[in-house]
């Protein structure tokens, strides 16, 4: 899908390039002495201000010239700001984070008032875990991360509050943010997740915030599991089983309730909270109704590390 045109381009800026633990010396940035003890620089003049979006490109560990879209919140203040929370959104297979970006519309509602939104691009728009993916095991974790301190360099952001949302592969790299950097993300959302094995393989076992979204109609990745690309994937019910169990939620029955098509199911004395809606009639979408970018927002926003 074509790039479009309209995204401001940010190549190599000097406050976004590429942090010197991931190869290659970070540039130098100007930044401000704040008040928050536990993030006290940032640059009061950063280039993209509030209420913009605009695309970023680094180089990756390896070399990869990889890139993100980058939309900061319209509330922050760049000369005083307060802490920001960070959201990565991530689109699913064969799509580029510009159509996620407009297809989710976080950038309309709260989280775009409230936090900054980041959109990666995966190699070749798919992310590891996949069948089809290109990228090593480990390679977009790493990305991911190299973002993360690129942005920190820049915004005064609040560690405790960084998310991870998807859809389909995306969802699936969101579950394994949760599973392999359960000490960075704060809280996961996945919808219409394409849950494949190596997905849920060799979790540290830190329990993380997560909710499922996912229409009992879906012909592409279905509820109730099968074969893609000629492997495997989880069911539903089996990948919230493995995450209640790593979430040290109870055993029994989750508490249920329906509203209108959502069957809504809260996994009970979780160590981290647990939850699941089950969209009656809906296909492989990211969802309108519910929204899913508001039920994501609303979930991740009340979890903290």
């Amino acid at each position: 899908m074509r790039q479009t045109p309209a995204i401001p381009q940010d190549n190599d800026a000097p406050a976004q390039s590429a942090a010197a633990p991931y190869g290659g010396a970070a540039e130098t940035v100007p930044v401000f002495s704040g008040p928050y003890p536990f993030d006290s620089t940032y640059n009061p003049h950063p280039s993209v201000l509030p209420g913009q979006m605009r695309n970023i490109e680094i180089t990756a560990a390896n070399g990869v010239r990889r890139r993100y879209l980058l939309h900061v919140g319209k509330n922050y203040r760049p000369e005083r700001p307060s802490p920001s929370p960070v959201l990565f959104a991530f689109a699913g297979w064969r799509v580029d984070p510009e159509h996620f970006a407009r297809e989710s519309k976080f950038a309309d509602g709260e989280a775009g008032n409230d936090a900054l939104l980041v959109f990666p691009a995966g190699r070749e728009n798919s992310w590891e875990g996949a069948p089809y993916s290109v990228a090593a095991p480990g390679e977009d974790i790493a990305f991911v991360k190299q973002i993360l301190e690129a942005i920190d360099r820049d915004y005064l952001i609040d560690r405790t509050r960084v998310y991870a949302a998807g859809m389909s592969n995306g969802g699936g790299m969101a579950a394994i943010l949760g599973c392999h950097a359960a000490d960075v993300f704060a809280g996961i959302v996945s919808v219409s997740s394409a849950y494949y094995l190596p997905v849920t393989a060799g979790c540290k076992g830190k329990p993380v915030p997560t909710l499922d979204i996912h229409g009992t109609v879906d012909h592409v990745v279905a509820y109730e599991g099968g074969h893609r690309h000629g492997v495997p994937y989880h069911s539903v019910p089996d990948y919230l089983a493995t995450v209640s169990q790593r979430n040290g939620c109870l055993p029994e029955k989750p508490t249920q309730l329906k509203v209108g098509d959502v069957e809504i199911e809260r996994f009970n004395g979780c160590a981290a909270e647990t939850e699941h809606m089950r969209v009656l009639g809906q296909g492989h979408v990211w969802n309108q109704a519910p929204n899913a970018s508001t039920a994501a927002w609303n979930f991740l926003s009340r979890q903290h590390l």
